[in-house]
C-alpha cells in the first residue's frame, strides 16, 4: 500500500513540474485529469487486490476446514473399523471359551463314572406277581438327574439332584431317595430290594 501511495505522489510531482515547465494551462488541466484518473484507477486496483487477498484467505480457511473435516471423518471411520475388529476378536475369544470341551467324567471313590445315561433292567415282586421294567438314569454334569421307567408300577419317573455319600454311593434325591452302590467303572447296583444293575450307555 505504501508503494502505491509513493507512486501516486511521484506521478503528481512529475505532472506538476511538467506543467510548470511547459507553461501550458491546457496541458496542465489534461495532466491533472489524467493524474486523477490514474490515481482513481490505482486506488481501485489496490482495493481489488485487497479484496482478492481476503477471498484467497477465506478460500484457504475453507480448504483447511474441509481438510480437517475429512481427516476427522477418516479417523472416525478408522475408529469404527478398529472397534468392529475388537468386537470380532472378543466374539472369537468368547466362542473359543464357549467351545471348551465339557468335563465328561467324575470319580466316586476309586471308580470313574461318565456323565450320561445308565440303563438297568430287572424284575420286582408286586403283590403276588413278578413285574419287569427297564429304567434309565441320566446323571448330568450340573448335579441333576432324570429317572424314567418303562413300568410305573415298578418305579415312577422322577427328577432332581444327586449327591455322593460314603465315597461309594450315589443318592438320587426325591421324596423317597434311591441309592446306588458304585461297583466299578460305569457300573451301579440299586440298593433297594429290586437289585437292578445299571451300565453306562455310550452315545
Amino acid at each position: 500500500m505504501k508503494k502505491i501511495i509513493l507512486t501516486i505522489g511521484m506521478i503528481l510531482i512529475m505532472g506538476t513540474l511538467l506543467c510548470i515547465l511547459t507553461g501550458c494551462k491546457e496541458n496542465q488541466e489534461e495532466n491533472i485529469k489524467n493524474t486523477n484518473d490514474m490515481t482513481e484507477s490505482n486506488i481501485n486496483n489496490a482495493g481489488n487486490n485487497i479484496e482478492d487477498t481476503n477471498n484467497h484467505q477465506e478460500n484457504t480457511i475453507k480448504n483447511e476446514t474441509n481438510t480437517s473435516n475429512n481427516i476427522q471423518a477418516s479417523n472416525s471411520k478408522e475408529d469404527k473399523n478398529t472397534s468392529k475388529n475388537d468386537n470380532e476378536q472378543t466374539k472369537e475369544k468368547n466362542e473359543t471359551t464357549t467351545n471348551t470341551p465339557k468335563k465328561t467324567t467324575f470319580n466316586v471313590g476309586k471308580y470313574t463314572l461318565h456323565y450320561g445315561k445308565y440303563k438297568g433292567s430287572g424284575t420286582k415282586l408286586i403283590d403276588t406277581s413278578i413285574v419287569s421294567a427297564t429304567i434309565i438314569v441320566n446323571l448330568k454334569e450340573d448335579g441333576t438327574y432324570t429317572y424314567t421307567s418303562t413300568n410305573q408300577k415298578v418305579s415312577e419317573d422322577r427328577s432332581g439332584t444327586y449327591e455322593i455319600k460314603n465315597n461309594n454311593v450315589i443318592v438320587l434325591n426325591a421324596d423317597e431317595p434311591l441309592e446306588y452302590t458304585v461297583m466299578g467303572n460305569d457300573y451301579l447296583i440299586e440298593r433297594q430290594s429290586s437289585g437292578f444293575t445299571f451300565h453306562y450307555q455310550e452315545n
